[in-house]
């Protein structure tokens, strides 16, 4: 039975996803670039950077590096103009308007401005980032960085990122965490901040290309016009930046340091002493502190930030910025220092910055009441559930079956090895969500065996209904042939995937899909055919636990879904 809003959902989910309705080339152009095409350029990974993540990984690698003598300051004109493409985007109240946001002549074919929707979230934000290589060195011409809009934010706040190479992974870290609280704005630098040896003019001891500590660069403008924007609209708001600190740096006993950057005690109401506290609730082994705590000794105060100056700034004087450190803190400005975590999973993890700047901020608007429902075999909704079905496919068994194996493993083309492609085949029964339900989020665990690199993998949606026990590389069941080996047709699964994770250490690891995808399994069960996690483009092997049955209950395949109800019901 297809329920009664079915049809505007499904036509929702064909459009969003191409389910042979929409060419991969296509698609890949609605979702990255939308509805304004990208002036010509080689950025080679922006095809194929379906969310919001994905385009910041890409961006980084096209960065001016390291002593690469990369980065081009821009002139006072360009600073100028780039303030007016900043303003435009700010203004914009619905992510249509993005498209019609012109570039100055200073900035055509260097930047582009453009919508993006997160295929994995459905989210749509708006888009300004360099896209010039004229010289096809792999590196962008001049690195002066990225924005994003959301224009429907949860939370006035501004997540910047400005040390995205040096300062390990706090730009996966700044983009996840914009999108887990519904930032408002996100700025990220455009280039290593050592990557010319030119000294900084603002600051004694650091580069030009550190815009933490320079004002002659497109990041310093940015923050002025959103601070500017916000005062205008008597919006209370506040710009986050995300820092990393090695262990050896003088605050050996602190393994979180949050101030205002300022060296001054917080008040006891302040901000940064909310988030401190929920950290400690939340992470009760971490060491962070705030300035002022007793035996402390930790001088990471962020006092010489150019951005964190002006803010602080009681005046808004951009010229003082460069001067000595602001005599107070205003609050709209929060430093967070950070012990080094390479796998996004302690003092860097996404999720639990997320989950404390939630607590800490309150969003706008009062959220919906939502449930919260989890489908696992043995557990949830109850200990009788039994609707998780999956098993792994591999090309050198092509002819096997694995359902009754415990151990799932996804894998690429290796140069070299032919057959060692693997996928795995995941479903869950959901049926047990109300009638008419509309799904917020949806989220897949996996307990990691053998973690893998960033490339990670990818899930896609299926659309043959698979039988478990006899799915196979070759047949999706008994003498049914996916198009493609593999379930890599264009009949086997829609061309682009509705999910990406890169599990980087072993144990539980969460990722979402969709929520339209699954909107459309509660809709009309009988399309739920569940999903292929793959990536011939990974050679480096994937492992976690299936549903064998000697697989412990609470490391089996977990969906959670995030949902609500129309009113009155």
């Amino acid at each position: 039975m297809i329920r009664k809003h079915s049809l505007k959902q499904l036509w929702l989910w064909l459009l969003l996803m191409g389910a042979g309705i929409i060419s991969l080339t296509t698609m890949q152009a609605n979702m990255a670039h939308a509805s304004t095409p990208l002036p010509a350029n080689n950025i080679a990974c922006l095809p194929t950077a379906y969310g919001l993540e994905e385009l910041i990984l890409c961006i980084t690698n096209y960065m001016p590096a390291k002593n690469s003598n990369g980065y081009v300051v821009p002139e006072v004109e360009v600073r100028d103009e780039w303030r007016g493409v900043v303003a435009d985007m700010l203004n914009m109240t619905a992510v249509s308007q993005c498209s019609t946001i012109a570039l100055p002549d200073s900035l055509v074919n260097i930047y582009a401005v453009f919508p993006f929707t997160d295929a994995y979230t459905g989210q749509s934000y708006c888009v300004a980032m360099e896209i010039l290589d004229e010289d096809d060195n792999g590196k962008v011409d001049r690195g002066w960085g990225t924005f994003i809009v959301n224009p429907t934010p949860d939370r006035y706040l501004s997540i910047d990122v400005t040390h995205p190479m040096e300062d390990n992974r706090t730009n996966q870290q700044g983009i996840r965490v914009f999108q887990g609280v519904g930032a408002h704005t996100f700025i990220m630098a455009g280039a290593n901040r050592q990557a010319n040896n030119t000294p900084s003019p603002c600051q004694t001891g650091e580069k030009i290309a550190d815009v933490a500590h320079c004002a002659d660069n497109l990041f310093f403008p940015t923050v002025v016009v959103i601070d500017q924007y916000h005062a205008a609209n008597n919006n209370a708001h506040t710009a986050i930046q995300f820092h990393g600190m090695a262990v050896d740096t003088g605050c050996e006993d602190v393994n979180v340091y949050i101030t205002h950057g300022s060296a001054a005690a917080p008040q006891l109401t302040d901000s940064i002493v909310r988030l401190r506290d929920t950290l400690r609730d939340l992470q009760p082994e971490w060491a962070v502190a705030v300035p002022g705590e007793e035996g402390l000794v930790c001088g990471k105060n962020g006092t010489k930030n150019v951005p964190g100056r002006y803010l602080n700034s009681e005046t808004g004087d951009e010229g003082a910025v460069c001067g000595s450190s602001m005599p107070s803190y205003s609050g709209k400005f929060i430093h967070i220092e950070q012990h080094p975590d390479s796998s996004l999973t302690s003092y860097r993890s996404p999720e639990i910055w997320s989950e404390a700047i939630k607590i800490t901020f309150p969003s706008l608007t009062p959220p919906a009441e939502t449930t919260a429902i989890s489908f696992q075999n043995g557990i949830f909704p109850n200990a009788s559930y039994t609707g998780t079905a999956d098993t792994r496919i591999r090309a050198s068994n092509a002819d096997s079956n694995y359902a009754t194996n415990p151990a799932c493993e996804v894998e690429g083309i290796n140069v070299g090895q032919s057959n060692k492609e693997k996928g795995v085949l995941f479903r869950w029964d959901i049926t047990a969500v109300p009638e008419d339900s509309i799904i917020h989020r949806a989220e897949i665990t996996l307990n990691i065996s053998d973690e893998t690199n960033s490339k990670g993998y990818y899930a896609y949606p299926l659309l043959r209904d698979w039988v478990e026990n006899q799915a196979t590389w070759n047949v999706y069941g008994t003498n049914l042939e996916w198009e493609v080996s593999g379930g890599l047709g264009d009949l086997d699964r829609v061309s682009t995937p509705v999910g990406w994770f890169a599990a980087r250490a072993l144990g539980s690891h969460t990722f979402t899909i969709n929520p339209v995808l699954v909107q459309s399994w509660v809709d009309d069960p009988a399309s739920n055919h569940g999903i292929l996690i793959a990536n011939l483009a990974n050679d480096n092997k994937l492992g976690f636990n299936c549903n064998g049955s000697s697989t412990a209950p609470h490391n089996r395949p977990m969906l959670t879904l995030l949902y609500s109800q129309p009113d009155g019901e």
